[in-house]
This record gives C-alpha cells, structure tokens and sequence, in this order.
C-alpha cells in the first residue's frame, strides 16, 4: 500500500511532461504491475476488456478510463467521440466536420466491414459544403449537370471546360470527402487522351479521381489512366452518355445474355484496375451478384440495396429538377417548390417598397447629409417634380429649373421656325403671296430671338440676385 502511494506520488506531476499519456493513462499502464491478481494484457489493453471480466475476477477500468483519448504531442487526442448508433443519425454539422478525411484506403475499410458507402453529386460551391457538412463519403461531378445545371436535353454536349469549372468549384468547396470527376462524352477515346484528360481533371480541377463510363470497350483507357497514378471508378448499365445507343435511358442486364455481358463489364474494369464500378438501372439481383463476384466496392443508382454504396443525385434528391424524376430516385425535399416561394415573396416585397427596411440600409449622419446638400453645384441637383421638392430647393432651384423649361421650349420654337424657312428658300418661284408670308416669318423669328436674349438676359440677373 505504501508502494503505491509512493508511485502514484512519483509518476503523477511527471507523467503529462513526456506528451505522449496523460497522468491517468501513466497510472492505470503502470500500477497493475504491482498487484498480483491484475491481467497484465487487459489493463494494459483497456479497449478490449468485456463486462465477462468481472466474473472473471480480472481488473476492471472505469467506462470513463476505457474511451479516454490520448494526448499526442500537444495535442488534443482527437476531440470528441464520433456519434455512433442512435446518436449517429442526429450528428448536425459540427460532428460531420470531426470525420476523418476519406481516402482509398477509408473506402475499402468500408468495403472490407460491410459499411455502406455514400455517395452525391454536387457542381458547385454551395452545394459541395452542404455535402460535406452531411458527411457523405464520396462527391461525384457528374457530367449531368449539363441537364439539371446548364439545361441541356442529354450530358453528351458537356466539355472539359464545363467539368473543370465545376470541378474547381466543388474543390473549393469540400474538404473530407473523395471528390471524383466526370470524363465528358469524346473526352477518352484513346488511352493517350484518357491519361491527358484525367491528368487535367486531377491537377486542375482539384479531383482525387475520375469516372468513365463503358465496360471492357474503355478497360485499355482506364489501364492507362491508373498506371498514370490516378484512381479510376468505372460505370456499366445505363451509360448516359451514350443512351442513345443503348435505346433510350433503359434498364440494362434484364436478359440472360444481357446480365453476363455486365458480369463481364465489370470484371474488365476491376482486372483494369478500377478501384469501384458504379452500376446503374440494372436489376437488383444481377446488382447482387456482381457486388459478391467483384473485389471492389459497387455503388448503385437504380441497383438495389445489395450493393457496396449508393450515389443520387443532388437536383433529384433536393427536387429542384422537374424536367424527369427517374423511379429509382428519392426526393428528401421540395427545394424547387421553397424556392420558387421564397422569390415570389422577395418579388412581393419589392413591388410594395418593403424590401429594403431601415435595418437593410445604411445611414449618413444629418450634419453630414445636410452639409452635403449645401455643397451640391446646381448641375448636380435633382429635377424638381413636384411643389414640395421647389420648397425644398429652395429660392435657386426655382430658378434653375425656370430657366431649362424656357430653354428647352425656345429651342422647340428655333428649330420649328428653321424648318419653315429652309422650306422656303426651297421653292423656286414664290409668288407674292408666299413672299408675303415669308416676311411675316422672318418677322416672328427676329421677336422670338429678342425674347429669347431678353430671357437670358433675366436669368442672368435672377441668378445675380440669388
């Protein structure tokens, strides 16, 4: 007894200076040495010991000694425990951040315990954090955003340009899951251009690995792409980009013949090297048995629930694309609906002036505003629509804008007379009568410009006296 004390008195104040054990992991590794009934392999391996071994008379720790972290050089031992069970499904945000970033290695642990993986798209920056916010595993830039982003009829007319701009967006914006890019339609005819392509979707657009579509007819190019250094996911079943091939956006592999072609698909793709194939519209039965056949995760869209993953759409699963809604999607919310309202409101309040408030305005200080208002040159003043705003003007304003009215219709008067007499001029005979009149034209016009100099004249003085 006093043997412990001494070693608790000891190795306690020195065991937080070696980094490694706070002084609680020191004691507990360190005192089981000197009882003689102590199991020596659980005490120092807490994470294994059962509620069995209290039958058995071995050493039991704390529940809170067992999930302790430790505290490695300086550090905080990883923060707080992950939420696992029931919690798991209510972790917001904050708990998704703590994840651990996903790599290959993560996704084939996965694969390796029967985790499912989950996978969504995602083409921009908003989207990309709400994805990682949630904590999926993977995001997909798929080439479908030329549908439900950029509104074209099919995802054959995107090009490298369209996937890198997205690509670089989603970069942007995520930072725990693996991010996987789309090779757009024509974009890997050959291995050599596969490589320089995919090489592009890496460096530039910021992705931890590419997508293709097609069976054994693209394994040389996903062969190429993998022994360049870069992950690969394969894609059988219904291939989009060449739906038009395949008669449509059909379900594929429903025949005998046509399943053992898919079983031979993806096989290629794996032998190629790819590191998981999706499959998608494909019965779900075939879905099961490539899953159990292949080495390497599946994940499905419009597969089943036997497969290693899912991966949805975002644009399907939020309900913001109403041009098709496939049956195998699942819409979590009516995102284009609440949008759709929250403009309408945002119209609403714009068309009754209550849209901005004080409290979504920015404010002068009177003094300021007031010495502002002193200091406008009359160019720079507001026209005067009404007789409150004359009042406020002021003596000045008043006369400004009498003056531009009399200029302006003087300037009507001018023009109108200019015209009459280069009509006049025109005319090759006048009679007597047009001579007449003439004379009584150029009559008017000489009164007219002597008002005119006369009004001038008292703008000038008007402006003298103010």
């Amino acid at each position: 007894m006093f043997f412990r004390a001494a070693t608790l008195r000891r190795l306690g104040p020195a065991a937080p200076i070696t980094g490694h054990f706070d002084r609680a992991s020191r004691v507990r590794v360190v005192l089981p040495l000197f009882e003689p009934k102590a199991n020596l392999y659980v005490a120092n391996w807490p994470h294994i010991a059962t509620p069995g071994m209290a039958a058995s008379g071995r050493r039991q720790l704390s529940a809170a000694a067992g999930t302790e972290p430790l505290v490695l050089y300086g550090g905080d031992g990883g923060g707080e425990a992950r939420p696992s069970g029931a919690d798991a499904g209510t972790a917001g945000p904050k708990e998704a951040q703590r994840h651990k970033n996903i790599s290959i290695a993560s996704l084939r642990a996965k694969h390796r315990k029967g985790v499912p993986i989950s996978m969504i798209t995602a083409y921009d920056y908003p989207s990309a954090q709400a994805a990682d916010a949630a904590g999926v595993d993977m995001v997909l830039v798929g080439d479908s955003l030329g549908m439900v982003v950029l509104g074209y009829d099919s995802t054959t007319p995107v090009s490298m340009a369209e996937m890198l701009h997205h690509c670089k967006a989603v970069a942007r914006g995520t930072s725990r899951p693996f991010l996987v890019g789309d090779l757009p339609f024509g974009s890997y005819l050959t291995p050599q251009e596969a490589v320089q392509n995919a090489c592009r979707l890496v460096k530039e657009g910021g992705m931890d690995g590419v997508k293709l579509e097609g069976g054994a007819s693209v394994a040389a190019q996903a062969e190429a792409i993998v022994a360049a250094g870069i992950n690969v996911m394969g894609h059988i079943g219904l291939t989009p980009q060449t739906a038009a091939s395949l008669g449509g956006y059909r379900v594929q592999g429903k025949s005998a013949a046509a399943a053992q072609q898919l079983l031979d698909d993806a096989l290629a793709l794996q032998s190629a090297g790819c590191h998981a194939v999706v499959l998608e519209c494909v019965p779900d039965r075939v879905a099961e048995h490539c899953t159990r056949l292949l080495d390497v995760p599946t994940i499905g869209i419009g597969a089943g629930p036997h497969v290693s993953g899912q991966v949805q759409v975002l644009h399907d699963a939020m309900g913001l694309y109403d041009k098709m809604r496939p049956k195998f999607s699942r819409q979590y919310r009516e995102g284009g609906t609440a949008m759709r309202q929250a403009l309408a409101e945002y119209v609403n309040d714009v068309t009754n002036s209550a849209f901005p408030s004080a409290a979504e305005s920015f404010t002068m200080a009177d003094d300021e505003h007031a010495y502002f208002l002193q200091s406008l040159q009359p160019r720079h003043r507001p026209r005067v629509n009404g007789a409150a705003e004359v009042e406020q003007l002021g003596q000045e304003g008043k006369v400004m804008e009498e003056i531009r009215e009399l200029r302006r219709s003087l300037k009507m008067r001018l023009e109108m007379l200019e015209s009459i007499a280069d009509d006049l001029a025109t005319t090759k005979q006048p009679s007597d009568a047009t001579n007449e009149a003439s004379e009584k034209t150029k009559a008017r016009a000489n009164v007219i410009k002597s008002s005119s100099q006369t009004v001038h004249e008292g703008a000038a003085l008007s402006m003298r006296q103010v």
